[in-house]
């Protein structure tokens, strides 16, 4: 006959259960599992541990714990034990039960967020319509439409001033109108007038000259000579070199002056500040003299 170790193992091996799945199973110590297995029951904590080791043991693997217990007093067994289920039947069961937890807890899971939501609408909720109780018990939730009073907002305090309005109209009426000054026109300048020529001999004339009447000379393009006469006599002559300049103021109020000019295309002349070109046809002759007619304003 099997010893009550030996028919435990048999039974836990036809389960195709290790002594750490067993041990799951039964939240023994793999230790005490060992040591039933070896009928080693001294390693007990105690004789009643003995037995309820055998029995939760026994369960585990389906078989009947009693019998076992029975062996263990020294009871004859009459009764063989029941046949073992199949080798996998209880790997599926457990497996079936963990399965079944984890979709339990995603269900759960997922509920939750909709539940929660429906919590805290129901919170709002009460809270508005407590609070709109508590300002007025008494004050109707919906109000009728003729139950409305609309107030007038064209009121005598803010209707317009007519009398404001009109003093504004009656200033601007009163204000004069002044006609804009005309401003007087400018003043035209010196003007420069080429009357004529004839051979060496130039009529000019300056109009609107502003006193004094200041010449000014610049030899850009090489050596010329130059004089002045008023009146028959030179006030001015000299000779300038390539580069030099030099300028002359005439008597006061000169009406008539006479420019001689040597060398023509080598100066540039100005009359108060104003080119006076005294070979507007660019004729070949050089030599100059320029008689200028001269008006002031």
């Amino acid at each position: 006959m099997k010893t009550i170790g030996e028919r435990l193992k048999s039974a836990r091996l036809a389960k195709g259960l290790t002594i750490d799945e067993l041990q799951q199973l039964t939240k023994i110590q793999k230790k005490y599992l060992v040591a039933l297995e070896q009928n080693d029951f001294e390693a007990m904590p105690g004789t009643f541990y003995v037995r309820s080791f055998i029995r939760q043991y026994a369960k585990a693997v389906g078989i009947d714990g009693e019998q076992l217990v029975n062996l263990l007093d020294g009871k004859e067994v009459v009764e063989e034990l029941p046949p073992v289920e199949t080798i996998n039947s209880s790997r599926v069961a457990m497996h079936q039960k963990q399965h079944q937890t984890k979709y339990d807890f995603k269900k759960w899971r997922q509920r939750l967020p909709m539940i929660i939501l429906t919590i805290a609408s129901v919170t709002i909720v009460a809270t508005v319509a407590y609070l709109t109780l508590r300002e007025d018990p008494n004050q109707k939730m919906i109000t009728k439409p003729n139950e409305v009073s609309i107030e007038s907002e064209f009121t005598e305090e803010n209707a317009p001033d007519e009398s404001k309005t009109e003093s504004k109209e009656e200033v601007a009426e009163e204000k004069p109108t002044h006609a804009e000054k005309p401003k007087p026109a400018k003043k035209k300048g010196m003007s420069i007038h080429f009357d004529g020529e004839e051979g060496q001999q130039v009529e000019m004339s300056l109009k609107k000259v502003t006193n004094p009447l200041t010449f000014e000379f610049d030899a850009k393009e090489g050596r010329c000579w130059l004089g002045i006469q008023v009146d028959g006599a030179f006030v001015y002559e000299k000779t300038l070199e390539l580069g030099e300049k030099d300028q002359i103021e005439l008597p006061d109020k000169v009406e008539e002056a006479t420019l001689v000019i040597g060398a023509a295309d080598k100066v540039q002349i100005q009359v108060n500040n104003k080119k006076l070109d005294v070979n507007p046809n660019q004729t070949p002759i050089q030599t100059r003299n320029v008689h200028l007619t001269i008006s002031y304003n």
